[in-house]
């Protein structure tokens, strides 16, 4: 019998790695999976779907591959367990959360509220366009953390929220692919096996395309096609408000290089051209991102960066309103360029432009000053110019005086200077008497309050990159890293977190790892003794509150396994195997 052929769209990257995990058990089932949300997700399933039996996919994303493509898709469930993993991170972040998410989530968490008696803030929406507003009344109501999915992570972060997504364990997973093995073998004759080459264009210097109005390809010149570049064409035109005879520009990568993509609707047909852009850009020293204050696609944007933890988030949003130049001053890894990135997004402007200045050549740095072709000549543009402290007084009152009198072109300015020790800014230099709003980003040191909640956002990030559900740190294991100086700030807070996860194979980060790696890094100074615990289920792993849980469900259900199954989101098997294993 020939393999069941199973597509998998997964709307982030760790699910991705789940499924691939999960996939690996089965010896007679083949599996290719893709990164794609919502629509992107079905552009991709529907150039896919010829090829397969049948998809898994979760969420909103499985909800639209349903209506959109011929092939049955199952949806990954989520299970109680998966929203208890959540919320045993969620307890580590010192601030008021919330559990936002249609009943496929929320239900689940009433479940947990119940089972283990503790109160919950879970609110149920049932169209996607609530997430805004109630994440605005919670933001009111002083709510720090917000727990839900992938929307509605995305939406958290653009009102300057943390979040934490839900993510699906194996168990979910599991029973996804075995309902689809079932469904795929007893629905659908096995479809002969066909190879498929990913045809990927090189990159061409110019490109025309028309589409009708249903978004379907009519005319095409400058290459051959590439269904890869098509379906972003596509999914940029459906984000677009196109009114007749009205032309939009912007700019994005393809194939590694920049090109400005030009649109316009003239009689039920829409146009692009991509020419490329010359803009005499340095190689090394300077980068362009068409940011356009649209939201970032990668999980650590979405979940809200660290450096955001704490009173920076306000002081960013206060001085975002100001058109002078802004002054970002701190120690290496404070998240000066993340900061720049926050205040580009508030200003709204086209593009965002990176100049290192302590990189850049005499020859460089003439052209972006005395060229009739220098980017500063782009306008409503933000540049961002870093590493001022490197620059002579002379070069350094260049720069400012050109800020100074560049009005005309509506662009926003912000400069970055990475203090240390024995690098404060003179009294002479230039920046004493320069009229600009001032950022003073602390070092870990001077904002240790901030330690934790900024952990227990790494601790998503990290479980999101490498499949893993550790809840947290037991407390001497915080308590050690609090204590810590950290010379190189967030940059050694992520890359400690890293490696401990790598070597981590419990829920909980111990003491004793903490310490190898802090050793690792350097000298380990004295530490205090840690605090004590308060929760009834802090000293328990996630494996044994999980039986804890199940155990409380039979009990309500009067012993029913079928009953607690459904409850809980899982399948039957998995109940038995909880019950099974000697905890």
């Amino acid at each position: 019998m020939n393999k069941i052929r199973v597509l998998g769209i997964a709307p982030f990257e760790y699910l991705l790695l789940t499924m691939k995990q999960i996939a690996s058990k089965f010896e007679d089932l083949y599996f290719e999976g893709f990164v794609g949300d919502l629509y992107e997700g079905v552009a991709l399933a529907k150039e896919k779907e010829e090829d397969f039996d049948i998809i898994i996919s979760r969420g909103g994303t499985a909800q639209l591959l349903r209506k959109e493509v011929n092939i049955p898709t199952i949806e990954i469930e989520v299970s109680v367990f998966d929203i208890l993993h959540a919320i045993k991170l969620a307890e580590n972040f010192r601030e008021k959360y919330a559990i936002i998410g249609f009943s496929n989530i929320t239900k689940p968490a009433h479940t947990i509220a119940e089972l283990l008696g503790i109160d919950l803030d879970i609110i149920t929406i049932n169209d996607q366009n609530e997430v805004g507003d109630v994440i605005r009344n919670l933001k009111k109501n002083n709510f720090d953390l917000i727990i839900g999915d992938q929307i509605t992570s995305r939406i958290a972060a653009e009102y300057e929220l943390n979040s934490i997504l839900i993510l699906s364990g194996e168990e979910s997973t599991m029973d996804a692919f075995n309902n689809a093995i079932v469904i795929a073998r007893y629905s659908y004759e096995l479809k002969e096996k066909i190879d498929f080459h990913s045809k990927f264009q090189k990159a061409l210097e110019y490109y025309t395309f028309i589409f009708n109005k249903n978004y379907e390809l009519v005319f095409q010149s400058g290459g051959k096609n590439s269904p890869t570049l098509l379906n972003h064409l596509i999914l940029n035109l459906k984000s677009r408000h196109l009114q007749e005879n009205n032309k939009q520009i912007s700019y994005e990568k393809y194939y590694g290089k920049l090109y400005e993509v030009e649109c316009i609707l003239k009689n039920s047909f829409i146009y692009i051209s991509l020419k490329p852009v010359n803009t005499n850009i340095p190689s090394r020293s300077i980068t362009l991102t068409n940011d356009n204050g649209e939201k970032e696609n990668s999980f650590e944007e979405l979940i809200n960066s660290s450096y955001l933890v704490g009173n920076n988030k306000n002081i960013v949003t206060m001085l975002s309103r100001s058109k002078k130049p802004i002054l970002l001053i701190g120690e290496v890894g404070t998240g000066k360029e993340k900061t720049a990135r926050m205040l580009h997004r508030k200003f709204k402007n086209k593009r965002l432009w990176k100049i290192n200045v302590g990189e850049l050549s005499p020859e460089e740095f003439d052209i972006l000053f005395f060229s009739d072709q220098s980017i500063f000549l782009d306008s409503n543009s933000t540049f961002y110019i870093s590493h001022i402290e490197l620059l002579s007084n002379k070069n350094l009152n260049l720069v400012l005086d050109y800020i100074t009198h560049s009005q005309p072109f509506n662009n926003n300015w912000i400069l970055s200077y990475t203090k240390n020790l024995n690098n404060q800014p003179k009294k002479n230099s230039p920046l004493q008497t320069f009229d600009c709003n001032i950022i003073n980003l602390y070092s870990l040191r001077e904002r240790k309050q901030d330690i934790g909640p900024i952990i227990s956002i790494y601790i998503n990030s990290l479980n999101y990159k490498y499949g893993k559900q550790i809840i947290g740190l037991e407390p001497s294991a915080l308590q050690i890293l609090i204590e810590y100086d950290w010379p190189q700030n967030l940059l050694q807070l992520k890359r400690v977190l890293e490696e401990l996860f790598v070597i981590t194979k419990t829920s909980y980060i111990n003491q004793k790892s903490v310490r190898m790696v802090l050793e690792n890094e350097g000298a380990l100074s004295s530490i205090t003794s840690p605090a004590q615990n308060t929760s009834r289920y802090d000293n328990l792993s996630l494996k044994e509150i999980t039986h804890e849980i199940v155990k409380e469900a039979l009990k309500k259900n009067d012993g029913n396994q079928t009953k607690t199954a459904k409850e809980l989101k899982i399948s039957r098997s998995t109940l038995w195997r909880i019950l099974r294993d000697d905890l």
